[in-house]
């Protein structure tokens, strides 16, 4: 029996992560295929340094979901990520977007994305959640033909009126934005659910009668609204 600590996992935060999930010490290589989640991060709880081994992505066949925190990523351990269906990147670089060809649900946190455009390859994706980045294009939302669930959270550059397009999303998220136009959810058919924060909401409110006449679920700083 292959034992975890000893052969297979050299990351001391996931070897730890591991034998929480799955409540036993003495991990086997075997035990490994039932992980569907993990978290990758460079810094402990207090900030310090952990090793990260990348390749160690490979020692789990049935994984769906990862968490990236603080890592930079190259193509090379782009590719590790090819069958992953749930990807969060939080503070880091990414290159190789590309590669995430089967992600679903994709977060982008305080990260640096080379070759941005290339996002547009990742024809599965169904949530989007765009957060605390610097992002002036906004072209290739349309692309996504099978996005359900879109976030913009505090995105320097981003303006309304850059997502004023007949999109098929279900669920929106927006935070930290100067200039709310709500007018342009008229053209947001399947829209059923919309989430603002860290705006006026007093005046936000006066330009809801129409979502609530679309019977659309209101949610202003995490207190629904509810149709009188």
């Amino acid at each position: 029996m292959e034992d975890i600590e000893k052969t297979l996992i050299k990351n001391i935060l996931l070897k730890n992560y591991i034998e929480v999930i799955l409540n036993k010490e003495n991990i086997t290589k075997k035990d490994l295929e039932e992980v569907k989640e993990i978290v990758l991060n460079s810094e402990d709880i207090l900030g310090e340094y952990n090793k990260v081994y990348i390749e160690e992505i490979s020692l789990f066949p049935n994984l769906e979901e990862i968490t990236i925190k603080n890592l930079g990523l190259k193509l090379e351990d782009m590719q590790l990520l090819r069958k992953v269906k749930k990807v969060s990147f939080r503070n880091c670089e990414v290159n190789g977007i590309e590669y995430l060809e089967n992600v679903k649900e994709l977060t982008i946190n305080n990260t640096e994305i080379i070759d941005f455009e290339n996002i547009t390859k990742l024809t599965n994706i169904e949530s989007l959640k765009l957060i605390n980045i610097n992002l002036n294009q906004f072209d290739f939302i349309e692309d996504f033909k099978n996005l359900k669930e879109l976030a913009i959270e505090n995105v320097n550059g981003f303006e309304m009126e850059k997502i004023d397009k007949p999109l098929k999303i279900e669920k929106l998220s927006l935070m930290g934005i100067d200039k709310l136009d709500l007018n342009i959810l008229s053209k947001y058919k399947n829209l059923n659910e919309i989430s603002i924060y860290d705006n006026d909401i007093e005046k936000v409110r006066e330009n809801l009668k129409e979502l609530r006449d679309r019977k659309i679920k209101i949610m202003l700083n995490g207190i629904y609204e509810y149709k009188e």
